[in-house]
């Protein structure tokens, strides 16, 4: 009893404006649930986790506000490090061991083997790519969000000679000033789906971050082609059949194609027929 007084504390109204009741978030869970979410980011792999639309949903999930704003901050960090070239560390431990089995060395050694390098280009691409789905569907979620808030206050507008608006504007004033986050009582709603301005910026700090890598990261990293000696072998073996069959067609005489039927059916046959020994 003694708890839920402490979380939830009656406040009196302020200038005839209601505050609504004091509910503290939970720091400890809060950051328990950053810390496996950041393991997960550093050992998954890059982009794969979390999906695009969850992490869209972050903006206006039935969560606290201040958690909410952790992940999108510990996504906007692991973007940040990526475009640094600081990658998880088990992407360079596997290209070192891999290095240490080989037993490279000197000027090998330090560029690493073709197909660890490889590998790992083609990781870092695949990362960019999905960092790319993440600003696409960040970027959805706060068009309709800011299309969302247009919508009420053009509603607002319209009622803008009612008596209420210098009630709406006091309010406004009174949560500006009194914008805790550590208060869930003041910045969010009885739904607990708010997105109020700063957890909109973080997202907007995320797609920098994600541009950011996009711009000067991705570009340089080299893309996997695939060899020319296989392209030119499979189009010369291709080449080749097309003139066997040309050469195979032109040295049967128009009176022993009808036999033939179009279709080679027993080369050896025919050789034993064209050089058989007329009977005496």
């Amino acid at each position: 009893l003694k708890l839920s007084e402490a979380v939830y504390t009656k406040r009196s109204p302020l200038g005839g404006i209601p505050i609504p009741p004091k509910k503290l978030v939970n720091l400890r869970g809060i950051r328990e649930g950053v810390r496996r979410f950041a393991f997960l980011l550093e050992t998954c792999r890059p982009g794969s986790f979390p999906d695009a639309p969850l992490l869209a949903a972050l903006l206006d999930l039935k969560s606290p506000i201040l958690g909410r704003a952790a992940l999108i901050l510990e996504c906007a960090h692991f973007v940040h490090r990526c475009n640094k070239g600081d990658w998880p560390e088990w992407i360079r431990s596997s290209t070192a061991r891999q290095l240490s089995l080989m037993g490279c060395g000197g000027a090998l050694g330090n560029r690493g083997t073709p197909s660890a390098t490889r590998r790992m280009h083609m990781m870092q691409r695949a990362a960019g790519r999905c960092f790319y789905h993440w600003a696409h569907q960040i970027g959805d979620r706060i068009c309709k969000l800011m299309e969302t808030d247009g919508v009420m206050n053009s509603n607002e507008k319209s009622d803008s000679f009612n008596k209420r608006t210098d009630m709406k504007k006091r309010q406004l004033k009174l949560h500006d000033e009194l914008e805790d986050f550590f208060d869930e009582g003041v910045v969010n709603d009885d739904s607990g789906e708010v997105c109020p301005q700063a957890l909109l910026l973080l997202a907007c700090l995320l797609l920098n971050e994600i541009t950011a890598f996009l711009r000067e990261t991705f570009q340089t990293i080299p893309r996997s082609r695939v060899s020319r000696t296989a392209a030119g072998a499979t189009g010369w073996e291709r080449l080749m059949s097309h003139r066997r069959w040309s050469i195979l067609s032109n040295t049967f005489n128009a009176q022993q194609q009808p036999t033939i039927t179009g279709s080679v059916q027993s080369i050896t046959d025919l050789n034993l027929a064209i050089h058989r020994t007329p009977p005496i």
